[in-house]
């Protein structure tokens, strides 16, 4: 964090959607909260997650914008609504793309994530083949 500046390692928190709600259609969903970068201690501190506060959903769709080659997208519970006959009802497409990071750096930052799934690696029993 320290050397990539304190305004930009922000706007990655922001660009991440770490500082907003998901706008998922459920009830009772918090933005996440960071705590005052100006700090240069609690800035520091920020690197490694002490001072930021985010939910399971924000990682969730941070991981899948690394996954998507740096494309966030608003998350859904349902893709579709069907009738009893398997007629289509409502269709509920993919919303708000926003391009994160770069293809090239999602893809670098994926390779890095892999490297824990290794065989000497401490994620090694998370290692399914295929995934």
């Amino acid at each position: 964090a320290l050397r990539v500046g304190k305004t930009r390692f922000v706007d990655y928190l922001r660009r991440f959607g770490f500082t907003e709600k998901t706008e998922i259609l459920l009830s009772g969903e918090q933005a996440g909260k960071l705590t005052d970068p100006g700090n240069d201690v609690n800035y520091s501190r920020m690197s490694y997650g002490y001072g930021v506060s985010v939910t399971p959903l924000q990682v969730a769709c941070a991981y899948a914008a690394i996954a998507n080659d740096g494309m966030r997208m608003k998350p859904r519970v349902v893709q579709s609504l069907l009738s009893n006959d398997g007629a289509l009802v409502r269709e509920y497409p993919p919303e708000g793309a926003q391009r994160v990071v770069s293809v090239k750096t999602a893809r670098q930052m994926r390779a890095a994530l892999e490297t824990v799934m290794g065989p000497n690696a401490t994620g090694r029993r998370g290692n399914v083949p295929g995934y």
